[in-house]
């Protein structure tokens, strides 16, 4: 297995019919740089349909998401060969992966799907016509009878499978990132909500507490103290009220006494 040159590349390209359409300036160290094309579908769209994109007109990938990007260029692979695929520096280091694969089999002929995702922070904005693809072509030993099987139209176009494929909701890093804030604001909110019921609960028995038993002892204080007042009372209005007030009713009872006694002795 050996790569093609860029003197090779030249030289095979058009005269196979590999690359349409074809422009030499596209050839840089051994490698075809294809364009952006015609469509795209990215996971963040609103409505979930694929953009058809005119010239000149771009697409915005968010942070997050995927995305499938159509090239421009129909290619073709033939059966003595394979390619190998990825995408330009440039584009990767604003976060652009590729993960569709990395290799397009002999006998493959069509547009090729680009399956994106980015991993970057920023949002990237790919325009139709920017060279973003890259291919190189191997030579195998010899042509094979595997090669890729014929298709439809379907492989020059993103098709409605395609996007089911893609369909649903991709939640990305910084998406993820406020999820998890929010979860950890909730977790703490919680912490202290607690706390806080805990406290009320504490302060709550605490004050059932006194109410029940230390404000029974109270009241037992308090009838001791009556009962000892009570003693007391009696005790200075003995001391202070007059011995004639209260020998008096005994003076009365004696007199009653002797003059029941004088009717009692018989007249001589």
């Amino acid at each position: 297995m050996s790569y093609w040159s860029t003197e090779t590349l030249i030289t095979e390209i058009p005269s196979q019919g590999l690359i349409t359409p074809f422009n030499k300036g596209q050839i840089q160290r051994c490698a075809y740089e294809l364009k952006m094309g015609p469509e795209a579908f990215i996971t963040a769209t609103d409505g979930k349909l694929k953009t058809l994109l005119k010239e000149g007109e771009c697409i915005i990938i968010p942070p997050g998401q995927f995305a499938l990007l159509l090239t421009e260029e129909v290619v073709k692979v033939p059966l003595n060969a394979i390619a190998f695929i990825s995408m330009r520096f440039g584009v990767k280091q604003k976060g652009l992966i590729n993960v569709s694969g990395f290799h397009v089999d002999p006998g493959f002929a069509g547009r090729l799907k680009f399956s994106v995702y980015n991993a970057g922070s920023r949002e990237i904005t790919i325009t139709r016509g920017d060279r973003i693809f890259m291919i190189w072509y191997s030579s195998l030993d010899h042509a094979t009878k595997d090669g890729y099987p014929e298709c439809d139209d379907g492989q020059n176009t993103i098709s409605s499978n395609d996007q089911n494929l893609m369909h649903g909701d991709v939640a990305s890093p910084s998406q993820l990132k406020k999820e998890i804030d929010g979860l950890k604001y909730s977790h703490d909110w919680n912490k202290w909500l607690l706390q806080i019921i805990i406290a009320l609960l504490i302060a709550i028995g605490v004050r059932y507490y006194f109410i029940e038993y230390q404000t029974a002892v109270k009241q037992d204080d308090i009838q001791h103290l009556r009962s000892e007042l009570r003693k007391e009372i009696v005790h200075e209005l003995r001391q202070t009220v007059s011995p004639q007030l209260i020998s008096e009713p005994n003076q009365q009872k004696q007199r009653r006494n002797i003059e029941s006694q004088k009717m009692s002795i018989p007249q001589r």
